[in-house]
């Protein structure tokens, strides 16, 4: 959810990931959501079928929430990604960046920023964000650049 939510930062980004044009819930509770394998596009078709428990005033999903507005989108999308990987198991953690690259398909790069100046990493991180570059903080020292999507 990590992945999405940098994918989110520019409007369209996430509808992209999804394979229904006119972005509406599907009468028959089915979706298709592009990933990426290898940097060539992957569809997974997921159901409506959600993991649910009871919180003693109703039901909830049990992973990622439905939005204040009744989108789906969340949900859809990590149904999509574990039955990618296998199970819901397979998804528990993980590399951030690894999520973009599967979502988006696109390249990525460390930048090692503990060994650059405060200006130097400024101008950088202003410099991709200028190009819509998706931008993620890494392990501790080190920021991530994927190619804008």
């Amino acid at each position: 959810m990590s992945g999405a939510s940098v994918l989110a930062e520019i409007p369209g980004r996430v509808e992209k990931v999804f394979l229904n044009p006119d972005n509406t819930i599907s009468a028959n509770g089915i979706y298709a959501v592009n990933f990426y394998t290898l940097g060539l596009p992957h569809t997974v078709i997921v159901d409506d079928y959600l993991p649910l428990y009871d919180n003693g005033s109703g039901y909830r999903t049990l992973f990622a929430s439905v939005s204040e507005d009744k989108g789906l989108w969340g949900p859809i999308l990590e149904k999509a990604f574990a039955k990618y990987h296998g199970n819901y198991e397979h998804i528990v953690g993980g590399d951030p960046n690894y999520s973009v690259r599967t979502l988006a398909g696109s390249p990525f790069y460390d930048v090692w920023h503990s060994e650059m100046t405060t200006d130097e990493l400024w101008t950088l991180l202003k410099e991709h964000d200028a190009e819509d570059d998706i931008l993620q903080a890494g392990t501790p020292g080190t920021s991530h650049f994927d190619a804008g999507v």
